[in-house]
């Protein structure tokens, strides 16, 4: 066998499957792909490149905004309006028929600003028979002249003003009073508590038992008046408020202003702290700083002497203001053995407790001096120069002369 063919049959014979590839087919197969593969790199890269390079103006995003929505408030309970008849006020006039005065003895009248005057009585003697004639009365005409100093007349103008004429709604308090007897004082008077935007009374049976002690012990005639708000302009018309509290508060601007325009137009006002067992506590601080608010430089509290009129305006405590109640709600407290005062010029504006008077008052036994105290303070109140119900006393004084 000649070798070339003996060589191709060990070829035949070793042969693989490796042994058919061709090296040069298979570079040349993957130079192909990779020329493909950058082409194809090459056409998605540009675009890729070009939006890289490519530089657009974007606005700025507007910076978030926040709006603030008030909303109305919402009612808890239904609002309701309450319609109520108010009757109307009838003027009366009270005419009795004059009786003949048999066998009176003289009466001494008052006198008026002149002096010493004359008066004249008529004593009727009763000769009157039985028959057809007319019998005269005997008719005797007697002088009588008057024993008062000058110091201690009362003006007549004063004394024919009628008083309850001039209870039409308009005042709320309005009195005269004998100069020689302080306890011979008429008029009325309408009192109420005072109520607030943060507060209310501490004792809301306080000026009922006040009432009916001015009905017992004076000739005034007292009633209780409708709730007296703090910012209402009503309080003008009152000579006499209770305030008296027994927690804090505070005051609104209205009321803060009312207050000081009230004091210092003729107003009297009683502040009382209910709650005297806490030394300088809530109430006592709250009520001490309306008082400053109201007046400002001029809430200067000053210690009120036993010497004062206030103690003697209609019953005598020679030793002072009657002490507190040590029976209270709250147990006994450091006592205070005296009343503050605030003056605007001359006149008493203020009374400041703290003796919780008003929960005296509310019991029904052992608080005669308590009530006797209130009564000095209503009174005072009234017949103080320059108060409320003293300038309408010398407005219709004035108007009838």
């Amino acid at each position: 066998m000649p070798v070339s063919g003996h060589h191709q049959e060990r070829e035949r014979r070793f042969a693989t499957p490796a042994g058919f590839l061709r090296l040069e087919e298979l570079v040349r197969e993957h130079r192909r792909v990779r020329w493909s593969l950058g082409a194809a790199v090459a056409l998605l890269g540009l675009p890729l490149l070009y939006l890289a390079a490519r530089q657009e103006e974007r606005q700025a995003p507007k910076p978030p905004e926040m709006h603030l929505v008030v909303r109305k408030p919402r009612m808890t309970k239904p609002f309701e309006f309450e319609k109520r008849r108010m009757p109307k006020r009838q003027m009366t006039r009270q005419v009795s028929a004059a009786k003949p005065d048999l066998a009176r003895r003289p009466q001494l009248r008052r006198t008026d600003l002149i002096g010493k005057i004359k008066t004249f009585r008529f004593d009727v003697g009763s000769g009157a028979e039985l028959g057809l004639e007319v019998v005269q009365p005997e008719v005797q005409r007697q002088a009588i002249t008057s024993a008062k100093e000058p110091e201690k007349r009362i003006s007549m103008q004063e004394e024919f003003l009628d008083l309850e004429a001039l209870d039409i709604g308009k005042y709320k308090g309005l009195v005269i009073q004998d100069p020689a007897d302080k306890q011979n004082i008429s008029g009325f008077v309408y009192l109420a508590l005072v109520w607030g935007n943060d507060f209310k009374p501490a004792t809301q049976r306080a000026i009922t038992e006040l009432v009916e002690a001015i009905n017992n012990f004076t000739q005034i005639r007292a009633e209780v008046d409708e709730h007296l708000f703090l910012d209402s302009r009503d309080i003008f018309r009152s000579p006499f408020v209770y305030l008296t509290v027994d927690q804090a508060f505070d005051p609104t601007q209205r009321e803060i202003e009312n207050l000081g325009s009230y004091l210092r137009n003729g107003g009297f006002a009683l502040v009382e702290n209910a709650r005297p067992d806490i030394e300088y506590g809530p109430a006592e601080a709250s009520l001490r700083q309306l008082l400053k608010a109201a007046l400002g430089r001029d809430a200067r509290f000053q210690v009120i002497p036993n010497s004062h009129p206030l103690y003697h305006s209609f019953f005598d405590f020679e030793d002072g203001p009657p002490p507190q109640q040590t029976q209270g709600a709250y147990g006994a407290g450091p006592e205070v053995p005296y009343l503050e005062s605030i003056y605007l010029g001359d006149r008493l504006v203020v009374v400041f407790s703290n003796k919780a008077y008003g929960k005296a008052w509310e019991k029904e036994y052992r608080n005669e001096p308590q009530l006797q105290i209130g009564v000095n303070l209503v009174v005072y109140a009234l017949t103080q120069q320059g108060s409320i119900a003293q300038q309408q006393i010398d407005y219709y004084k004035e108007a009838s002369q």
